[in-house]
């Protein structure tokens, strides 16, 4: 994926990810609650007279309220419930529910504790007490008022598990809800939604291969869910499996062709297959769709710019400024094709608007120290480099290109200072421990040089090409013919 398609592609991951609760949560059945009988309520009140409602009817009431975040008048309504129907367990039981949803956690568990000795069999009560223990930190407490709960329960054990699990995502345990998840399995193994949280739990784990197996269960029972199609291809993508992603997004945008996410994750999977003809399709469709957005714009701007046509390029990432001058990756656009076009000027003035916007992007302080080496500002271009590996010391090229440009200003022990800190942060790659095994032998360290020539061969022998590359033509290398035999050698 590229630089610019990799920004949009995360922040468009949360966008939806929020937006899918979001959807969840407005689903929310709220028609006991007419309007009626909350006028009646709120009439009531105002006029402080005495109007007469059943247990069910309270409920619905404290429900409302709640829903529209509103405890202290859910709370109140608690009150005057059980002013009318003071023996009721089911209002009692929503009072406790009311003052956990009030962050009195404390009154709702000795609530809860006083109904269980008349409602010792309600497995709604330990639910509740069980989410009480969990807020309170307590999740070995709450397993076990769970498993309370479940074995109280003789139908819809699933359901409850499912509930459990809900419970425990919302911790952030989520290697307790997968334990529920998957004993809810075992009372059905079609539970759809369970299916789902499991894959989603596996995405969030990094665990992508089963994250793909659960989504793919779930859709074999929903084939329309475009959500679950579009969450199919996230993972997909994340494994680099381009192509399947590509099949999974259309499949979203088949069940729902204005899917705003599924247009942008489509794009950039072609953007990382360089089918940017395609990905400059979806773009188009994104316009279409939701109208310009500088991120939209500027990505179609790298892949005009991929395409060779530096002019319409050019147009689309101003076109992105048009729409918010301090989007900085459009500038980093700009900065880049003045590079490649060799001007160097322009180049270093659009990535300077770039930084100033947003000072901590790798990218932009690698591309200024660049610039700055190709304008021969040495120690401009050594302070950008510095800068750059400080936010992101795992960069192995920002590494070798700044050695390279320490080695060809003739400074040999910087150089090697440069390779031996990046070595402390990317042991295992190849390229680091030839380079500074080359330099050895021309600092003539020899020891240290056939030190690090098995290191490199060590992290990939295969590259072994390079150490050739960078040693010094003039000093005879045949002494390590011997290290390199051996370590073939050993490999027979």
């Amino acid at each position: 994926m590229t630089y610019l398609s990799k920004q949009l592609h995360n922040s468009l991951n949360l966008y939806f990810e929020l937006s899918v609760m979001e959807e969840k949560f407005e689903q929310f059945d709220l028609e006991n609650n007419s309007d009626e009988m909350i006028s009646r309520y709120e009439l009531m009140l105002r006029t402080n007279r005495h109007s007469f409602f059943d247990v069910h009817e309270f409920e619905s009431i404290i429900d409302y309220y709640l829903f529209r975040n509103q405890p202290a008048k859910a709370l109140k309504v608690s009150d005057l419930s059980l002013d009318q129907h003071p023996n009721s367990i089911e209002l009692q039981l929503k009072r406790a529910s009311v003052l956990y949803d009030s962050g009195k956690y404390i009154d709702a568990l000795r609530l809860i504790t006083g109904l269980q000795k008349i409602e010792s069999s309600n497995s709604d009560l330990f639910i509740l007490k069980g989410n009480i223990y969990l807020t309170l930190d307590q999740p070995d407490q709450a397993v076990k008022t769970f498993n309370i709960a479940l074995s109280l329960d003789s139908e819809d054990k699933d359901e409850t598990c499912y509930a459990i699990a809900l419970s425990f995502v919302q911790a952030r345990k989520y290697n307790l809800s997968m334990d529920f998840l998957y004993l809810g399995l075992e009372y059905n193994p079609d539970h759809a939604e369970i299916m789902y949280e499991l894959a989603f739990l596996y995405e969030k784990e990094g665990k992508m291969e089963k994250s793909i197996e659960y989504y793919k269960k779930y859709l074999e029972i929903n084939p329309f869910a475009e959500d679950a199609w579009y969450n199919l291809g996230v993972a997909y993508d994340k494994l680099d499996m381009s192509e399947e992603a590509i099949d999974a997004f259309e499949y979203a945008l088949a069940v729902d062709p204005e899917f705003y996410s599924a247009h942008y994750n489509l794009a950039n999977c072609h953007m990382d297959l360089e089918r940017f003809d395609k990905a400059l399709d979806c773009f188009f469709q994104i316009l279409e769709v939701d109208g310009q957005a500088p991120e939209v714009l500027t990505c179609m701007g790298e892949c005009y710019e991929k395409l060779n046509d530096t002019e319409t390029a050019e147009k689309y990432y101003r076109l992105a400024l048009d729409t918010d001058c301090q989007y900085p990756d459009a500038w980093y656009g700009l900065s880049v094709l003045a590079y490649n076009c060799s001007n160097w000027a322009d180049s270093l003035k659009f990535i300077r608007k770039a930084i100033k916007i947003d000072k901590e992007n790798t990218e932009y302080w690698f591309t200024l120290a660049r610039i700055s080496k190709k304008l021969d500002m040495i120690t401009d271009a050594e302070s950008s480099y510095i800068q750059a590996v400080q936010i992101d010391p795992y960069d192995d090229e920002i590494w070798l290109d700044y050695a390279t440009m320490m080695y060809e200003q003739g400074k040999l022990n910087e150089t090697e200072k440069i390779l031996v800190d990046a070595l402390s942060c990317n042991q295992k790659i190849a390229e680091l421990n030839y380079r500074l095994a080359a330099l050895y032998v021309e600092l003539d360290c020899n020891d240290r040089a056939i030190d690090f020539v098995k290191k490199g061969m060590e992290c990939d022998k295969t590259k072994l090409h390079y150490f050739y590359e960078y040693y010094p033509p003039q000093i005879d290398i045949t002494i390590f013919d011997d290290v390199i035999n051996e370590f073939y050698e050993k490999l027979k």
